[in-house]
């Protein structure tokens, strides 16, 4: 007989983080990040943490943060967890449930959420609130002993300047990327629809590269440079173009686009692409179908056509 739940929802705060690591202890084999970074969630501007306390224990928890896109907010739902004792009792769904209620009252047009292939009960969990797919992605690694791709004579790798803006916000809203995975980009591990002051943000950082084909751009990429703690990561948040070339621009990056005292791997997580894949994997870089993740969206408006930045 499944066990009745009656659970209690408030605010997260600092003094909860004993119980948070005693909800998070048995994820990813004790070594969850939540707990390491719980102050930073909780003070991190547009978003809120709830906790759910059960007979006074300290059951799950989750993340709201609002993304602002074209004048209207969407919800972006991570961080969820939930202790070994509560699971297989329904609490995931009282947990969404909750951010749908709480991302309603704040206005919210939509709320995403990702999730691994593998994980099949948040893919059932979606189908119940009607969360449609928007697109899987491929998580690949590389580091600086990828084996070399034939380079083509005729193609040439830099970056963009900030005066090159128009040129790549034309390649991306033209290209088949941007097309399947519905203008979305993976920054930071959150998904977001990509909006031309993102690329005019990239470009200032020079963070974003192209292959070119004497005047005209074949590929283009944007990415991050983390410098966590025992992490050096440089994270490509959105690439397109032509697939070989798109292969030869990610080596790029990973071998010598970056001058950094210490090795940094390149980290990319990009719409399932399967002649992609199999280019990368050929020369080296590390995917792993459970590595793969699936992006949900739930409109919460009537209107679900939205005017996108074009």
């Amino acid at each position: 007989m499944q066990r009745e739940l009656t659970p209690q929802f408030r605010v997260g705060k600092l003094e909860d983080l004993p119980a948070v690591k005693e909800v998070c202890k048995d994820v990813w084999g004790g070594n969850d990040y939540i707990p390491f970074v719980w102050k930073e969630r909780l003070s991190e501007p547009n978003s809120k943490v709830f906790v759910v306390e059960i007979e006074q224990q300290l059951a799950g928890l989750y993340c709201l943060k609002a993304v602002n896109e074209s004048g209207a907010k969407a919800g972006w739902w991570s961080g969820v967890r939930i202790a070994t004792p509560f699971k297989r009792l329904g609490l995931a769904y009282r947990l969404l449930e909750h951010a749908l209620n709480v991302a309603k009252q704040e206005g919210m047009y939509a709320l995403c959420y990702s999730t691994g292939e593998d994980n099949i009960a948040m893919h059932r969990l979606a189908e119940r609130f009607g969360f449609r797919l928007v697109a899987s992605y491929s998580y690949a690694t590389g580091q600086k002993s990828i084996i070399p791709l034939g380079e083509s004579a005729n193609i040439t790798f830099r970056f963009l300047h900030p005066n090159e803006l128009e040129l790549a916000w034309d390649f991306i809203i033209n290209s088949k990327e941007w097309q399947l995975d519905e203008g979305f980009h993976c920054d930071s591990w959150t998904w977001r629809k990509l909006e031309l002051q993102d690329l005019q943000g990239k470009l200032a950082k020079n963070a974003v590269t192209g292959g070119f084909e004497k005047d005209n751009l074949k590929a283009l990429s944007m990415f991050n440079c983390e410098e966590w703690e025992n992490q050096h990561e440089i994270f490509v948040t959105w690439m397109g173009g032509d697939v070989q070339i798109q292969a030869q621009l990610a080596q790029y990056l990973a071998q010598n686009a970056i001058a950094k005292p210490v090795e940094y791997s390149l980290v990319m997580m990009l719409p399932t692409n399967p002649k992609l894949d199999e280019i990368l994997e050929q020369t080296g870089f590390m995917l792993r179908f459970e590595d793969r993740m699936r992006l949900y969206e739930l409109s919460l408006t009537v209107d679900k056509v939205r005017n996108r930045m074009v």
